[in-house]
């Protein structure tokens, strides 16, 4: 399963797509693994993975230090 996701990372990098695009890609992705699996787990697993990019990079950045 892995390797799926290392390849689609793969593919969309090198056909330029934005970082957005890719971490929209690998939440898809997740989701697509998170429904596979049975409550209560399945439900904190598509918590997890409905992040949107901008949240994720606000706070990727606070983590880090970087400032706008």
């Amino acid at each position: 399963m892995r390797i799926s996701v290392l390849f689609t990372v793969l593919a969309l990098a090198l056909s330029a797509c934005s970082t957005a695009n890719i971490y929209d890609s690998l939440q898809d992705h997740e989701r697509d693994r998170c429904s596979a699996m049975s409550d209560p787990d399945r439900t904190a697993c598509m918590n997890r993975s409905s992040t949107s990019y901008d949240d994720y990079k606000k706070q990727r950045d606070q983590a880090t230090g970087k400032r706008n």
